[in-house]
């Protein structure tokens, strides 16, 4: 998820109108797209849990999706910028909902790893594309874009757990599968008969060219940092999504419990995304960067020693806010030194999160073989190196 819209197009009279509520539409897709993601990210560890499988192969089966999300989506941003984008939005959304029908038949935890791969592939297909397409419908207002695009997906955060929580808790662990296939090949329909791409040169960079561009828009030193933040953010995150559910579950908290603390932590994301401006003001573009990571490092920190229903929701209300500012930051950076060429700059941007969500739950899931508490002490210790990196960096640039 990425990336940056201008909506400011009220002003050009009917076409204006219509274009503006295709623009609209975009929003409501990554709002959409996110849900679902939602949805079957809870359910996923607790299903597996459920067939038998160990806490390293709950691990593994997370890792696969990360591995799958480090190469597709930077591919398909690429492929992007030459041929129209909307048909992989399409084309995303049907083979999520075939990759949902296919975890419903599952019987037996290895079978989750292939289906994992072909849910990651459909999702490294979806962002990167939707966020360039939502680049190219901007016409300016670079900020206000960013932030309706982070308080659509953010939002979507609180709902879709809760949704997947309570559908296990009510019926059992394959209704959100039923439910997410049922919503999203019809998205995917829809998206293809309605989104209308607007007309744009597609400039064609090398994969050379686009990464020395990056690296001079805002300064090596802040770009890395910037990078480095997107690491961190997606490794928390992997290891959150792929092992806390079954965590949770074994430490006697129940099914629609960890569905509402994801409500608490998408509740704070979205409320941070909705203010993220002001905030960011406040701390500064110097120190976002470090601020993040002292949040990421406290909230991992926490997340060790808790163990009540109590505690946890403190956490995650406080990992909720850590990871929308350093989210926000960092795509901010990314994109903006990226501006040339926003298919390569935004799957860049979703590869190196991929990358960080398959190496979390993979060392997190092997930690979790000697205590289940480890993968948190592993969060601790990254982010504290990453914080280290960051604070080396304001002090050279100061």
């Amino acid at each position: 998820m990425t990336c940056v819209v201008g909506v400011s197009i009220g002003s050009r009279g009917s076409s204006g109108s219509l274009q503006s509520w295709r623009v609209n539409f975009l929003f409501i897709i990554s709002f959409a797209g996110q849900m679902i993601l939602g949805i079957v990210s809870i359910t996923v560890p607790i299903y597996a849990d459920i067939l038998g499988a160990s806490p390293f192969m709950i691990g593994v089966i997370g890792a696969v999706g990360g591995l799958i999300y480090s190469i597709v989506p930077f591919l398909s941003g690429s492929l992007s910028e030459r041929l129209s984008r909307k048909i992989f939005i399409s084309i995303s959304l049907i083979l999520y909902s075939v990759s949902c029908i296919l975890y419903s038949l599952a019987v037996d935890p290895v079978i989750l790893v292939f289906v994992r791969v072909l849910e990651w592939f459909a999702i490294g297909c979806f962002w990167s594309p939707l966020e360039a397409l939502i680049a190219d419908s901007a016409d300016g207002e670079f900020n206000e874009a960013l932030r309706r695009f982070n308080v659509s997906w953010g939002l979507a955060m609180i709902v879709g757990p809760m949704i997947g929580g309570v559908l296990i808790s009510w019926f059992d662990a394959r209704a959100p599968f039923y439910l997410v296939s049922a919503i999203a090949a019809p998205i995917g329909i829809l998206s293809y008969l309605i989104i209308v791409e607007p007309e744009k040169d597609r400039a064609v960079f090398s994969v050379k060219e686009s990464m020395r561009l990056i690296g001079s828009g805002e300064g090596r030193g802040y770009v890395i940092s910037a990078l480095l933040m997107v690491f961190l953010f997606s490794v928390v995150g992997g290891v959150i999504s792929s092992l806390f559910p079954a965590y949770a579950v074994n430490l006697g908290i129940q099914a629609y419990e960890v569905g509402f603390l994801m409500f608490l932590y998408g509740l704070t994301r979205a409320v941070t995304f909705y203010n993220s401006a002001g905030v960011m003001f406040m701390i500064g573009e110097l120190r976002l960067f470090p601020f993040g990571s002292s949040l990421l490092a406290l909230t991992s920190a926490l997340l060790l020693v808790s163990r009540t229903m109590l505690s946890f929701s403190f956490c995650f209300i406080l990992l909720g806010f850590g990871m929308a500012l350093s989210y926000a930051s960092a795509i901010s950076s990314v994109l903006r030194a990226g501006e040339k060429f926003r298919g390569y700059a935004s799957g860049m941007f979703e590869s190196l999160l991929g990358f960080g969500y398959f190496i979390g739950p993979l060392i997190g899931g092997f930690l979790s073989e000697y205590a289940l508490y480890m993968p948190y002490l592993y969060l601790l210790i990254i982010s504290l190196a990453v914080l280290v990196v960051q604070l080396i960096v304001v002090i050279k640039r100061k």
